[in-house]
């Protein structure tokens, strides 16, 4: 998964995701938004949709940031590097 979220006067996020499970290169699980920073897409081995978890940067303050996740198929835990 790769994600960003920036704050030029207003709040511009995406997201893609290509998953590494699949018969073959044209049944993979893959995901991409714009209105998200993090999204992971779970999926078997023909590429059907088994459910997603996502999260958008709703604000950013003066002591970090704020998410909401919209949605949530399994607990994980998300790495992320920020840069002010």
């Amino acid at each position: 998964m790769q994600g960003y979220a920036t704050n030029y006067g207003v709040i511009d996020q995406q997201v893609i995701f290509n998953g590494g499970n699949g018969n073959s290169i044209n049944d993979i699980s893959r995901y991409a938004s714009s209105s998200r920073a993090i999204g992971i897409r779970y999926g078997n081995q023909n590429g059907d949709n088994l459910g997603l978890t996502a999260a958008e940067v709703t604000s950013f303050n003066a002591d970090g940031f704020t998410i909401n996740v919209t949605d949530k198929t399994e607990d994980i835990i998300v790495i992320y590097e920020a840069y002010r």
